[in-house]
């Protein structure tokens, strides 16, 4: 019954846009630049892209579109009338993805979301989808209802039920992450998390995040992501942050400043993570160790909850949710001082190579010798100075950390930067 009602209302699109304001994180030359743009909707749930396609889903079975990275976006299913509701999001590629939610709804599209089929998962009205992966076109994971994990190996043609046992009769998952075809994780309500090392067949329980981290023992698991087999990150309802390099076998826990509500991670690279929370800040880091908060100013504060967070890079993202009883979309990326998103472009300058190991060579025109080359991170602070003497020179790297720099040179003729990644 879901789907007649869904493609009679896929073509919905009105007058959905209310405002888009952009607003900066750090003001350096090199800063974090946030779009936020509120919908004529309730709330968004969760967003996902491939490539520069994306999609946010949400409350009401809403489902939206962009097609050029997240700049305009257009609703091409919902609002229904009923208090269903899209948790989840995953596309493999711009045309082929799924969606679930409440009632136990999953669907699948192979054109876009131009048309949706519907997938039995054979839930009862009180069971919900949360999460979505997929490892290939036709293998992926779904999981929500109850203690249970479901594999297809069909692309969600047939769902076969893989049950998780605990000793507990009540919890479920809430996230499923598989950063390759055979090493899977999963993250349940009652802080356990588990592992698969042979896509998806058997779990088993890989430790009790409370014994190493101190986190609550009950404490359920917000968000999951892993960014290889071994290094992860999972986030809890209450304010923690925990990350393994190690596969889930021992967690380390992590300060964040303050005591906000931990909803959902999204990871760039292995060092680059935002969190978001149920209200208007966000927490990020771009090392992997330290955590610092960030408020969305344009976000009203007692109204604002920040729900799904999406990181295509390590330098550009997506956060949804609410604020004012409106949907909302962020969309952040690092910019320079003149707007440019590409650093390297038109730069006479040249950093090699790229990705970096422990030094950079950098060749420069004659007429920049004298000039102070300086290296920022993601956040924009500054992390090394150094004075150009040659046309070709060597930097050394020795204290960085993991992550995305930012190269520049100011002389007479303005600033120049090139972005570099250090491995």
């Amino acid at each position: 019954k879901h789907l007649e009602t869904i493609k009679n209302t896929k073509h919905m699109k009105k007058n959905i846009q209310i405002l888009t304001i952009v607003f900066f994180a750090f003001i350096t030359g090199l800063h974090a630049q946030w779009t936020s743009t509120t919908y004529n909707d309730e709330l968004f749930r969760d967003v996902h892209f491939a490539g520069s396609t994306g999609y946010a889903v949400g409350a009401k079975n809403i489902i939206y579109k962009s097609t050029d990275g997240g700049g305009a976006w257009s609703r091409i299913m919902g609002p229904l009338t009923n208090n269903d509701e899209f948790n989840a999001v995953f596309f493999r590629n711009p045309n082929l993805g799924w969606v679930g939610g409440a009632n136990g709804l999953l669907l699948r599209t192979t054109d876009g979301g131009v048309t949706w089929d519907t997938l039995n998962l054979h839930l009862t009205s009180a069971e919900s989808v949360k999460d979505i992966t997929f490892v290939s076109d036709t293998v992926g994971y779904v999981v929500g209802p109850s203690n249970v994990i479901y594999k297809t190996t069909d692309g969600g043609d047939s769902l076969k039920k893989v049950i998780v046992t605990e000793g507990f009769s009540t919890f479920m998952f809430f996230n499923v992450c598989f950063p390759s075809d055979l090493i899977g994780y999963a993250a349940s309500t009652i802080g356990r998390t588990y592992k698969s090392t042979d896509g998806g067949e058997t779990w088993n329980k890989i430790t009790n995040i409370a014994s190493s981290t101190g986190l609550s023992a009950w404490d359920g698991i917000g968000g999951m992501d892993f960014t290889d087999n071994t290094t992860g990150y999972i986030v809890t309802y209450s304010n923690g942050v925990a990350k393994t390099t190690d596969g889930g076998v021992t967690w380390s826990k992590q300060n964040l400043p303050g005591n906000k509500t931990t909803s959902d991670i999204s990871c760039g690279d292995a060092t680059n993570c935002w969190i978001t929370t149920g209200s208007d800040s966000l927490y990020f880091t771009a090392n992997g160790n330290t955590w610092s908060g960030y408020k969305c100013s344009t976000l009203n504060p007692g109204t604002a909850g920040l729900e799904g967070v999406f990181m295509i890079d390590a330098a550009t993202g997506f956060v949804v949710g609410s604020s004012l009883f409106q949907a909302v979309i962020l969309k952040m990326g690092i910019v320079s001082s003149s707007g440019e998103d590409d650093l390297n472009s038109g730069s006479e300058n040249i950093v090699y190579p790229n990705p970096v190991n422990s030094e950079i060579h950098v060749t420069v025109n004659k007429n920049d010798i004298g000039s102070i080359a300086t290296v920022y991170n993601q956040l924009g602070e500054i992390v090394l100075t150094a004075q150009i003497v040659n046309e070709q020179m060597t930097i050394l790297l020795p204290e960085l950390s993991t992550g995305l720099y930012f190269f520049r040179i100011n002389n007479d003729n303005g600033q120049q930067g090139i972005k570099f990644i250090k491995k």
